[in-house]
């Protein structure tokens, strides 16, 4: 499984291994400027693997956890560890940076949302699902974010206080993907799941509204 994203306003191409390496890259010539490695004081450890990968949209750092539930937020243009965090008891699956605070997110196999402050590397809150998260979204511009679970539902939850503002509850498998749009009429959710349907979730509607488009290899069916 890899990794990879752009970082420092596109002036670098972050990649992350199975090796449990992230690279820094220079898309100018080609080259690696940096190399991080996921094991204690950026050690190489054999059998650690990274197994998400964010990048921060307006500052150059980067946020990747591993397999064992730790986490590292680096800085691409030095290609330093500027905090080592830890709050998962098993593999952190998604991470993510909030576009209007400084704030980040994660999540993993341990049921775990976690919150963390960026301007003390502190973690803010620990939002309990009692079943694996696979995936987060932040909402654009905004302090909410999106999760989906194993446990085949999809929640809003609030950063700054941690709260969760709805359930999104209609798959019949575990849901293994989200990604958000945008339109004139709002913002709305894509969920795919085991359950072979994709599920289009309107954002805008009242906390306890759970309605949604659902999309089989048949077509779309209200």
């Amino acid at each position: 499984m890899s990794y990879g994203v752009f970082a420092n306003n596109g002036k670098n191409v972050v990649t992350a291994s199975e090796d449990g390496s992230v690279r820094v890259w220079n898309p100018r010539t080609g080259t690696v400027d940096h190399c991080l490695y996921c094991g204690a004081n950026g050690a190489r450890e054999e059998g650690l693997m990274i197994t998400c990968l964010a990048a921060h949209a307006g500052h150059p750092v980067i946020l990747f956890g591993m397999d064992d539930g730790k986490l590292k937020l680096a800085h691409v243009e030095s290609g330093k560890v500027l905090a080592q965090l830890s709050a998962h008891e098993a593999s952190v699956e998604s991470a993510g940076f909030c576009g209007s605070l400084q704030l980040a997110a994660t999540c993993g196999m341990d049921g775990r949302l976690c919150v963390w402050d960026l301007d003390t590397f502190g973690l803010r809150h620990v939002c309990q699902h009692g079943a694996g998260v696979v995936e987060l979204q932040w909402m654009r511009d905004s302090t909410l974010l999106v999760t989906c679970t194993v446990s085949r539902e999809l929640r809003v939850y609030d950063a700054r206080d941690g709260s969760c503002t709805r359930r999104m509850i209609g798959h019949h498998d575990a849901v293994l993907c989200v990604e958000l749009g945008y339109t004139p009429n709002g913002a709305y959710a894509l969920s795919g799941s085991d359950d072979c349907t994709a599920r289009v979730w309107d954002l805008n509607l009242a906390p306890q509204a759970t309605t949604a488009v659902v999309v089989t290899p048949d077509g779309p069916d209200a």
